[in-house]
């Protein structure tokens, strides 16, 4: 198995660290779909394909049983690589083109 570059690492982790400040200011990111994915003793993920300068990254929802227990910026381009939200992080999804904004929060 080839070991990324540590180039590649960091700007990953630069990116990653964009789209999560992006997402906790509630600012918009172009998403191209989910996918719900349930596994054995009630653990599901709803897993976000994000665009963010021209490559693809994944928000993932861990949910074990009724309770949230983590959100996660993921690398499509390095395994394993993946910065958790602290929770609780209030994020709207949403297929709309435009903004939506909770000025009441």
């Amino acid at each position: 198995m080839e070991v990324p570059s540590r180039t590649l690492i960091t700007s990953e982790l630069d990116a990653m660290h964009e789209l999560a400040k992006l997402l906790l200011s509630r600012k918009s990111i172009k998403t191209l779909g989910f996918t719900e994915v349930n596994r054995n003793k009630g653990e599901k993920f709803s897993i976000h394909d994000m665009m963010y300068k021209d490559n693809t990254y994944f928000m993932v929802l861990y949910e074990e049983g009724q309770e949230e227990s983590g959100i996660f910026i993921r690398s499509s381009l390095i395994d394993d690589l993946e910065i958790m939200l602290p929770l609780p992080a209030y994020i709207r999804i949403t297929n709309k083109e435009e903004a939506m904004y909770d000025d009441q929060c």
